[in-house]
């Protein structure tokens, strides 16, 4: 009675799967089917193709699995750290140059400024010959003077000759010095008469840089030198005759002197 009972309701259980669940037979056919067959049922292929499910509801990940992430994303910081470097590096390359490209300029900038400017004026006679003066400075600040004479080369074979370097506050060409006198006068070293002498040029100067090759004599004109205020400052030929200095062109009222302002 009891095994009977248990068969009864075992049929009824199936029965009312039947009706209520027509897909579990469907299920169970196939996977009698493939079990026959000796294939893999569609529940352990459905449970092979399904990815398993942690207890907390995420996607479980094998080890290997979490390693090959880990490998791209450690991969992809390394090549973010490395476009970063690349980039602070080239960043870095500019600013240095930009820097050194100033720096260049700036260097080149002072060097131009901070030269002494040289000038060189002549005065021209046919009579009396061509007076000229290289003057180096800047402002009121003379750095260095260059007096040089030219004329027919018997002056030098018959007369004693020096330079003088004259300064002035007023302004004196075209003018005498009894119009317009000099400030201070400066007598350089001698320039010999010599009978062999075939030149028809001399020049002294008061440093080495005024207006390039050292002269045979020396103006004896202190420099660097810086005024207190704006001055003429002119050279010109003076010669001995009698036991003393006559200037060159004294039969011309401006006689033949070189002159630059000094402001």
């Amino acid at each position: 009675m009891v095994a009977d009972r248990v068969v009864t309701a075992g049929r009824r259980e199936l029965d009312h799967e039947r009706v209520m669940y027509p897909h579990r037979q469907l299920l169970r056919g196939r996977n009698e089917s493939d079990r026959t067959l000796g294939r893999p049922t569609l529940v352990a292929e459905v449970n092979t193709r399904l990815r398993p499910r942690t207890t907390s509801g995420r996607p479980h990940c094998s080890r290997r699995s979490l390693d090959d992430v880990r490998g791209v994303r450690g991969l992809r910081r390394t090549r973010g750290a490395g476009t970063l470097l690349l980039m602070a590096n080239r960043a870095w390359t500019r600013l240095i140059l930009a820097v050194a490209a100033i720096g260049i300029v700036s260097l080149g900038v002072v060097i131009v400024v901070g030269a002494p400017a040289s000038t060189r004026t002549c005065a021209r006679s046919p009579d009396y010959g061509t007076q000229c003066e290289t003057l180096s400075g800047r402002g009121l600040t003379v750095t260095g003077i260059k007096a040089q004479f030219t004329t027919a080369p018997d002056f030098f074979t018959q007369l004693v000759s020096t330079f003088e370097a004259t300064t002035y506050r007023c302004d004196p060409r075209g003018r005498s010095k009894t119009e317009c006198p000099p400030e201070q006068r400066t007598y350089g070293t001698l320039h010999r008469k010599n009978v062999r002498n075939t030149a028809d040029t001399i020049c002294s100067d008061a440093a080495a840089h005024a207006g390039g090759n050292r002269c045979s004599g020396s103006l004896l004109f202190s420099v660097p030198r810086t005024f207190s205020g704006a001055r003429w400052l002119c050279v010109e030929i003076a010669v001995r005759l009698n036991g003393r200095w006559v200037d060159n062109a004294a039969g011309l009222p401006q006689g033949d002197r070189a002159c630059r302002h000094v402001h």
